[in-house]
């Protein structure tokens, strides 16, 4: 499976910029978590005030088949969306926040080491940036309830989509029937299918192999 912490140590400090690209490319769970406890703390509420504060946004969309119980995405019987619902989300991050866009479409940005924090890798697990034309974001996720999961921006000839995929049962399922969406899509408009093959995803993929491999020595060496 593709990481899903940095492992963040008590004490680090970062700027809300580099939280945003580790939960938004890396889909770090304590990232996101991180920056619900932040913003809770800096307005003098607990964490569970801030899932409060997401649930009222997401009735402020109008996303009327969605319920959040916690900051990460993780499974929760109390935490349920819907499709309709995450492309409202969608919708609106694209017209008010730019700074989630440009986390996104950040390929490889690392958080460089500073005074107040460690160094930490910070690839995209986004299968199809710089593989389909156009695609500029947006998430990736997985569950053991909802399977790989992507949703996808892509701009081309003036014309942006959104594609969602949900339930996939692996990653290149997951890239592939996302990549198969926006072939559709934008042949609606006269756009020529970008036909991209399992063999570009599979070199994307041992990319990020080669890159998990060498965490995981840099940290064994770290240990030893």
């Amino acid at each position: 499976k593709i990481p899903t912490v940095l492992g963040l140590k008590i004490g680090e400090q970062f700027k809300l910029s580099e939280l945003l690209r580790a939960t938004i490319a890396t889909s770090a769970n304590d990232a996101a978590a991180t920056i619900a406890e932040g913003i809770a703390s800096q307005n003098g509420l607990n964490p569970t005030d801030f899932i409060a504060l997401m649930n009222q946004k997401a009735a402020l969309l109008k996303m009327e088949n969605s319920h959040f119980a916690n900051p990460d995405g993780l499974d929760d019987d109390a935490q349920f969306s819907a499709l309709i619902d995450i492309a409202k989300l969608v919708q609106n991050t694209i017209k008010n926040y730019p700074e989630i866009l440009s986390a996104a479409a950040s390929d490889r940005e690392d958080i460089k080491e500073s005074k107040t924090h460690g160094f930490y890798y910070l690839s995209n697990w986004n299968g199809l940036l710089g593989v389909y034309p156009g695609v500029f974001g947006l998430k990736i996720a997985f569950t053991e309830n909802a399977g790989y999961s992507t949703i996808v921006l892509s701009e081309r000839s003036k014309v942006r989509l959104a594609v969602i995929v949900t339930g996939a049962k692996s990653l290149y399922d997951r890239d592939a029937s996302a990549a198969s969406l926006l072939d559709q899509s934008f042949g609606l408009e006269n756009i020529p299918a970008a036909n991209i093959t399992q063999w570009q995803l599979k070199q994307h993929y041992k990319v990020w192999n080669d890159l998990i491999n060498k965490t995981k020595s840099e940290i064994l060496n770290h240990k030893s």
